[in-house]
């Protein structure tokens, strides 16, 4: 059989590179949307693992620090100009020396900035020294209440150490209850 070299010679029509060119397209947007959708769902795991380590780590710092409180119930003492403070204590938990030394805590949200910001205050009155610590930023809204034994109240109830705090922080609820029934407590 003896194909003419005209036959031979003859390249693609434009409908078959056109058909192509679309199959080509359908197949790199599947692609295309396949690894985007892997590399959002990746994105959201890591935001969420990253709020959960977030609120742990909080969590266990506050409990730590109800849990060694030594003097007093804890106040809520008026604020100064653009803070709210949440809860203040006498403590057994020093974070600048890493050991159990009575320090005063407070935890408060400053507000003179545009988004509120949570620290920690860390006082020794006799050593003459303080440390303030960043916990949060961007933090709009936030409460303590205690448990009374029947309910959550803002207030404290006598001997009772169990607190809900609640934080919006960028725009999401972060909650936790921590405490202890106290009986030892040397007022």
């Amino acid at each position: 059989m003896f194909i003419s070299s005209a036959q031979s010679k003859r390249g693609f029509t434009l409908i078959e590179v056109m058909i192509a060119t679309a199959i080509s397209a359908f197949i790199l947007l599947g692609v295309y949307s396949m690894f985007s959708g892997v590399i959002n769902t990746k994105n959201g795991l890591e935001n969420t693992n990253n709020n959960l380590i977030f609120k742990e780590t909080l969590e266990r710092l506050i409990a730590k620090d109800i849990r060694m409180m030594t003097a007093g119930v804890p106040l809520l003492p008026p604020p100064d100009s653009g803070e709210i403070r949440l809860l203040s204590m006498v403590t057994q938990n020093s974070l600048r020396f890493n050991k159990s030394l009575p320090v005063e805590a407070l935890y408060y949200v400053d507000t003179t900035l545009d988004n509120g910001t949570l620290y920690r205050r860390e006082r020794h009155l006799d050593m003459g020294y303080q440390m303030e610590m960043p916990l949060a930023k961007n933090v709009s809204e936030c409460t303590v209440e205690s448990f009374d034994g029947s309910e959550y109240f803002d207030g404290f109830a006598v001997n009772r150490f169990i607190f809900r705090f609640s934080f919006h922080i960028n725009g999401k609820l972060l909650q936790f209850v921590t405490g202890r029934m106290v009986d030892t407590i040397n007022e």
